[in-house]
Formats: C-alpha cells, structure tokens, sequence
C-alpha cells in the first residue's frame, strides 16, 4: 500500500512539474529598441497606434497614450475578435502595461482560450512602441500626430 501511495504521489509531482514547464506562460517580445523602457522617445508626449495578428490573423489594434515618455492610457481594439474570449482584456492587460510601460511582463495566457488576441496584443504594442519618434525609425507622420 506505501509503494502504491508514494507511486501515486511521485507521478502526481513529477505531472505538476511538466505542467509549469512544457508550455511558456510568457512572451517577452522587445519593446521598441528591445531595452526595457524607462522613458520612450527622449521624454515623447502624444499617441500611437499599432496593430498585430490576433486570433485567426484577424488585426487588433493598440493606440496609446505617452506623457513624458510614460504610458499613460491604453486603448484596444478588440473588434475582429471573438466577443466572448475578449471580455476581460481591456481590465487586465492595459494596468500591467502602464505599470511596467512596455508589454514585455504580459503573460500570453493571461486569459484562457485566448492566447492568439494576447500575442496580437502584445506585437501591436510592440509596433506602436517602434512608431514613437526617436525609437525604431518612428517619425511624426507615422503616428498621426
């Protein structure tokens, strides 16, 4: 009976252990320069958009707004989605990414059955980051300014 329980107890581990290691729970992609931002731009105050393939290839959209460098507010558009699998990331992704003013720290399955919006999210992020003037190119008439 004790080789049975510590056969159960081992395989019940040993599955935990594989659960948190076989599937990444976060993708970091480079904000901009690919150097965590402390300030983007030299300090840029104003708003840019960009966009990534969410779920099925369908674009999403991310338009943020920058005060000093700093993201300020977070808007996305989720609209080319699935409504049911979207309803929860406008509360929880746009804190994390004011917070850490990057999308690097968003975990990709922040939200069950909606990797695919997730990693659109966060490449639409990572493009209107590269959109700012002064980082990746970015100029003025990139962002509508």
């Amino acid at each position: 009976m004790k080789k049975k329980f510590r056969a159960i107890s081992f395989a019940a581990l040993l599955l935990g252990c594989l659960m948190f290691t076989a599937c990444p729970t976060e993708l970091s992609l480079s904000g901009g320069d690919g150097r965590p931002a402390d300030a983007w731009g030299d300090g840029y105050s104003g708003t840019v958009s960009g966009s990534g393939a969410g779920y099925r290839g369908n674009r999403v959209g991310v338009t943020l707004t920058l005060e000093d460098g700093r993201i300020t507010n977070v808007e996305l558009d989720l609209s080319t989605q699935t409504a049911p699998f979207v309803r929860r990331h406008p509360r929880e992704i746009p804190p994390i990414v004011i917070r850490d003013n990057s999308f690097d720290n968003i975990p990709v399955q922040i939200i069950s059955g909606s990797t695919r919006t997730t990693e659109g999210i966060i490449e639409a992020g990572n493009d209107a980051l590269s959109r700012i003037p002064g980082v990746g190119g970015g100029s003025d008439a990139d962002c509508g300014c």
